[in-house]
């Protein structure tokens, strides 16, 4: 039997062995009805009783249950025969008392023809037929329907005879106690012994559906109810089946994502059968009455009767009348919480006892929108991959959609311990944790104007009042992770404030060490220092030192974190020996701040170290240890060792998706990290394609806006720009600086970062006004906010420095070059990578202003020194050595010029290829050293090698494809060969214009070279024409 099919059984249709195996959870209330049946005609008062719950609580299948054991139980062991009367589950034709007594004796005297007998005679007959011919047992469903046909009248006759009858017992149910039940001048009142149905608990679900998936032989299903994240899921969901086990077996139709097809048609179906319930119901109760449950239908929470009364618009007293009444007969119930005891007695705390009973509010009011109900289900019990696989599905792009976007949502997610995206709502964080300090300080309303699926997930990873300081630390930990290590305005001191209210309370270490991370985070370092002195604990002291150290790391004080560092790995190795992966994550740390403080021989001796340790102690395919293969390409790749670094990223691809999964967030950043590798070895289209498939998938499975989302789309405008596509390239750098203003704000690093790459990007197009306001923007921003010496501050310099030199003003490129590099020596040392570039750069400035002797002698001190640092073959020292060569071409000094060049360019070939960027660039300068010494053959065989290979790498419209061209033209104007260097230049002003913007540089001199080839050519008007901005004609 398939698992859809028991999710809609009719219990009393069923045979009784398949019910006897779906039966689960109420086995105590069975054996006390067996045990009734039993003593049927062995006591002279029979218990007669009510079994009380919602529709879909089971009591049809507890009733039938009772059927097939008594007719086994009379047809083995009573003395006299037992007769059962099952009477229909829809009791219409039973208007009157003997209509009722005639259906019981159809079923337990069939001979006996009670068709034409009155009323008197029928309750003649059975009284007789109990006492002579045996018991009577009656089995009644809906009983307050049949009290309601009865009227007063009937109903005292029955209770007349069930009074005066040992004989007869009857067990009935009901949905809730209407007024023929519970009102006390109601012949039935306190008749019957009442056995509520009390709502599943979610482990009792997930007891009923682990039997549903044996029974529909789905053994995969039934293993993963097993574990703890199925649980979880369950809680969420458990508001919405009421707890109810026909609503879970209807659900269960649904856990498997392959089900998902299906699951609004089978829900929609169900609760087209339960609406008409819930609206017949609702109709028996008075207009206040109504309004009182529509209120709560609405309401995201639980109401206390104030409340109430202030939403519907009666008066309080009346209102607390209609909720105990309401109450009373089932509809509400007081809420059950773990806060019970802190809230003002007065104001209990109501909400509807059958959530299902939403659903006539919803239906009514949903005009073709989908169900809320059945996107709760959705949002809470499946992920957002699952959901994609349907996301054609309505109700699932809903869902996903209130995914994106329900903040509280995801955090009841998070805090039921569910897979789920950021918190990104560091308010609503905080609003959680203010109302649990709240409930600490003895006032738990804060916390109950909480939206309820919040408040439960806040309960159940409590479990207890004692264990909401891990909630809240946990509160603390995500906001956190969501501020980052740079400090925001505003924002850092009052969550700071959190963190000590909740250390002075708890004053534990786990409480200690988020203050220390707290004060790290907000760049207090000398509280966060002070505070984690006071840790005793080594584990917890380390783990608060650690933190300090990233904290330095992001506040650009390298040397304090390398010193943090080496302590927290000296502790590890002292605590917790060599090989514990907290170890291994602490050798991972400092090999990363050796990366960054330039000292790329220690961060590869140490990343080589983890991932060989991590080999041995985790296993190959360890996430820890993809991890430590991905850092340690990434090192080879800043060490220049390109091949090497793409091999690796290579193999951890690969290996991320065969563990992870392709949608993996750290799969996607394995796809990315290769796709950056590519970039550097000049393999454009490759690292495009690479990007072009990274972002759908991140924004697919992380979001739009997912940090890890922004990063992609930043990364693809990178490749785009590296590639010459340069309108693209800028379109999507102001896309990301849009979207990082709004979700980081202004002065976020990352907003910062994105500036900076937008100024970049407008500075390759030719736009440096553009550029250089965006530079001048960035430059005080990053001073105010991560302060004057922040290596992030001095690359922004460095960058201004590098626009206004573009722009010709040099001598303010000069003057901030020459703060740079100081300031770099200071902060970062004489031998970081970043120091070098700074000294390479102001010799350029240097060179470009005419000071070639001073720019030699930089140039001379930058080469040995990259030599020495990052050796022979490492692209940067390639690039010294082609910067000197450039210089001493620039000073005349030819013969040494060429030599260098001549270095380079195999060089070039051998590290990076004949297709590289670079290479293609160093053959370029090879072939102009020729053209300044007048080899000029040898100069147009190397720049007709050039433009071919650059059009095939880079493509037609590439700048640099259109400067090899230009070069070719002024060589073969060198030659004399004044025809075809014209057709280039052409060629050349026309893809300028259309690629680069007529204002741009090279579209300007590319106009002037030109122009003075028609006039050598004897074109004087073509000249003049062209200076003059008119289109040239012949003559």
């Amino acid at each position: 039997m398939s698992t859809a099919s028991i999710s809609h059984f009719t219990p009393s249709t069923m045979p009784a062995e398949l019910l006897e195996r779906l039966f689960v959870v109420r086995q105590p209330i069975l054996e006390q009805l067996m045990k009734r049946v039993k003593a049927l005609g062995h006591t002279p008062s029979p218990h007669h009783t009510l079994l009380v719950g919602p529709r879909g609580a089971g009591k049809t299948h507890l009733i039938s249950l009772v059927y097939h054991r008594s007719k086994n139980l009379a047809d083995t062991s009573m003395d006299k025969p037992l007769r059962i009367a099952w009477l229909p589950e829809d009791p219409w034709t039973l208007v009157s008392y003997s209509r009722l007594l005639t259906a019981i004796l159809e079923r337990v005297a069939p001979d006996l023809s009670a068709q034409k007998i009155d009323e008197s005679e029928l309750d003649a007959s059975i009284r007789h037929t109990s006492r002579k011919d045996g018991p009577i047992l009656v089995l009644a469903e809906n009983l307050d329907q049949i009290l309601d046909a009865l009227g007063d009248s009937g109903q005292q006759k029955l209770r007349n005879l069930l009074q005066t009858e040992s004989g007869i017992l009857i067990i009935a149910s009901t949905t809730r106690l209407d007024r023929s039940l519970s009102s006390h001048d109601a012949p039935f009142f306190n008749f019957f012994d009442t056995s509520r149905l009390p709502p599943f608990s979610p482990e009792e679900a997930r007891e009923m559906l682990t039997t549903l998936a044996r029974e529909a032989n789905n053994s995969e299903l039934s293993k993963r109810l097993s574990d703890n994240e199925s649980l979880a899921r369950i809680h969420t969901i458990a508001h919405l089946a009421g707890g109810q086990p026909r609503l879970w077996a209807l659900l269960g139709s649904a856990l498997t994502v392959e089900g998902l097809r299906d699951l609004t048609t089978l829900l929609l179906n169900r609760f087209d059968d339960l609406t008409p319930y819930y609206q017949e119901q609702l109709a028996r109760l008075s207009p206040m009455q109504r309004l009182i449950v529509a209120e709560l239908a609405t309401a995201d929470r639980p109401l206390p009767v104030k409340d109430i009364s202030e939403r519907i618009g009666y008066d309080q007293r009346s209102t607390a009348k209609a909720v105990s009444d309401l109450a009373e007969r089932g509809w509400l119930k007081p809420t059950s919480t773990i806060f019970t005891a802190l809230l003002d007695r007065r104001r209990t705390y109501y909400d509807l006892a059958e959530p299902l009973a939403r659903l006539a509010f919803q239906i009514k009011d949903s005009r073709g929108e989908p169900l809320p109900l059945i996107v709760d289900f959705l949002t809470n019990w499946f992920d957002v991959e699952q959901l994609q696989t349907f996301s054609e599905n309505d109700y699932c792009m809903v869902a996903l959609s209130r995914m994106e976007n329900d903040d509280a949502g995801t955090l009841a997610r998070r805090l039921t311990s569910l897979p789920t995206s950021r918190v990104k709502s560091l308010d609503l964080l905080g609003q959680v944790e203010d109302a649990l300090a709240a409930v600490a300080a003895g006032d738990a309303e804060p916390v109950m104007a909480l939206p309820s699926s919040l408040r439960q997930a806040i309960e159940l990873r409590a479990q207890d009042e004692a264990g909401l300081i891990r909630v809240r630390l946990m509160l603390l930990n995500d906001a956190l992770r969501e501020v980052g290590n740079v400090p925001r305005d505003g924002t850092n001191s009052a969550w700071i404030a959190r963190a000590e209210r909740l250390d002075s309370e708890a004053q534990s270490a786990a409480s200690r060490l988020m203050l220390v991370r707290w004060f790290a985070s907000s760049w207090h370092f000398d509280d966060a220092e002070a505070a984690l002195s006071t840790i005793t604990s080594d584990l917890e002291h380390m783990h608060g030192a650690d933190a300090i150290a990233s904290a330095y790391v992001s506040a650009g004080r390298i040397t304090e974190a390398i010193a943090l560092f080496e302590q927290v790995l000296t502790d590890s190795i002292r605590v917790l020996g060599e090989d514990h992966p907290d170890t291994l994550t602490s050798r991972n740390n400092l090999a990363g701040v050796y990366l960054s403080a330039g000292r790329i021989t220690e961060a590869i001796a140490l990343f080589e170290q983890v991932l060989t340790d991590s080999i041995r102690v985790l296993g190959e395919d360890h996430p820890d240890t993809l991890a430590s293969r991905n850092n340690l390409a990434g090192v080879y790749l800043s060490a220049g060792r390109i091949t090497e670094a793409i091999a690796l990223f290579e193999q951890v691809l690969t290996d991320s998706i065969r563990v992870l999964g392709e949608d993996h967030p750290d799969t996607l950043a394995s796809r990315n990290n290769l796709a950056y590798a590519y970039d550097s070895a000049g393999h454009l289209e490759e690292a495009i394609a690479l990007f072009e498939q990274v972002l759908p998938d991140s924004i697919r499975v992380l979001g739009e806006d997912h940090p890890n989302t922004l990063a992609s789309r930043n990364n693809l405008a990178g490749a785009y720009e590296s590639a010459g596509r340069l309108e693209e390239a800028i379109a999507l750098f102001e896309q990301v600086l849009t979207d990082r203003i709004r979700v980081l704000g202004e002065d976020h690093p990352n907003t910062l970062t994105s500036r900076n790459n937008l100024a970049g990007a407008y500075e390759s197009a030719g736009r440096l006004e553009e550029a250089i306001a965006l530079y001048e923007q960035v430059l005080p921003d990053s001073i105010r906010v991560l302060g004057e010496d922040h290596p992030n501050t001095l690359t922004s310099r460095n960058n201004l420095a590098g626009a206004y030199r573009s722009e010709g003003r040099l001598t303010e490129a000069i003057a901030l070059f020459e703060q740079v590099l100081p300031d770099r020596i200071r902060v970062l040392g004489e031998d970081h990578p970043n120091t070098l570039t700074s000294r390479n750069n102001l010799a350029g400035a240097y060179r470009s202003e005419g000071r070639l002797t001073e720019a030699i002698a930089l140039y001379e001190q930058v080469l040995p020194d990259s030599i020495r640092v990052l050796g022979e073959d490492h692209p940067n020292t390639l690039t010294s050595r082609n910067n000197l060569a450039g210089a001493y071409e620039s000073a005349g000094r030819l013969e040494e010029a060429i030599a260098l060049y001549e270095q380079v360019l195999p060089d070039s070939i051998r590290v990076l290829g004949e297709d590289h960027p670079h290479t293609l660039a160093s053959r370029n300068n090879l072939a102009g050293a020729y053209e300044s010494a007048g080899r000029l053959e040898e100069a147009i065989a190397l720049y007709e090698q050039v433009l071919p290979d650059s059009i095939r790498v880079l493509g037609e419209d590439h700048p640099h494809t259109l400067a090899s061209r230009n070069n070719l033209a002024g060589a073969y104007e060198s030659a004399g060969r004044l025809e075809e260097a014209i057709t280039l230049y052409e060629q050349v002003l026309t893809a300028s214009t259309r690629v680069l913007g007529k204002n741009h540089p090279d579209t300007l001199a590319t106009l002037n070279a030109l122009a003075r080839a028609y006039k050598d050519a004897g074109f004087q008007n073509k000249a003049t024409a062209l200076l003059e901005g008119e289109t040239p004609t012949e003559g």
